[in-house]
């Protein structure tokens, strides 16, 4: 594991991969695996830095959890990501 993507997932047991492939398989017009998943998809609470969110449901909402992920830093918790993280994760 990378400590600096790390920082970013909450939960490493959730299904990031796959629902990354199915969006990028709808976007290229295989079907709609990533819509489908997504609208069956739950939601839980989660607490951060003093804060309460819910998980994500779908590609925005996942940037914003990971944006104020709990193992963030608190200096960094809310900020957006930025060319060096999107670096790392590619």
């Amino acid at each position: 594991q990378d400590p600096h993507i790390d920082q970013f997932i909450r939960d490493h047991d959730d299904p990031h991969g796959q629902r990354f492939a199915n969006w990028i398989a709808e976007k290229f017009g295989h079907g709609t695996p990533w819509s489908e998943e997504r609208s069956k998809r739950k939601t839980c609470p989660f607490h951060a830095h003093g804060h309460e969110f819910q998980s994500a449901h779908d590609r925005s909402s996942a940037h914003f959890t990971a944006w104020h992920s709990p193992k963030r830093k608190e200096e960094d918790f809310g900020k957006h990501f930025k060319l060096d993280d999107s670096r790392v994760w590619m």
